[in-house]
């Protein structure tokens, strides 16, 4: 459906758990702070657009950064930092939205 968001995670942002997501086949840990989120179904090129939400223990925003990984077809990577802009492992929200393949 045009205009829907074709996947998305709410994960935790150390790669462990993955409480609800769609399109989503798994995660890895890449690092403190920065999760690469693998897709069931891939999107049709890799310029889609990624939205992140994140929270500290809180409940309040922290900056998003994007993850080192390459955006592909298949996969996006995700990054929590806190105010010193030093990744860090907060819940993380993202979807994405496109077209898939």
């Amino acid at each position: 459906v045009e205009g829907s968001a074709k996947a998305f995670a709410n994960n935790t942002a150390d790669g462990t758990t993955i409480s609800k997501s769609l399109n989503v086949s798994s995660i890895d840990d890449r690092a403190t702070g920065q999760v690469d989120v693998n897709l069931t179904n891939s999107m049709s090129d890799a310029t889609y657009a990624i939205n992140l939400t994140v929270q500290n223990e809180n409940g309040n925003c922290v900056f998003v950064l994007a993850s080192t990984s390459a955006t592909t077809t298949a996969q996006y990577g995700t990054g929590a930092a806190n105010t010193s802009v030093s990744y860090q492992d907060y819940p993380v929200g993202s979807m994405i939205l496109g077209d898939l393949a």
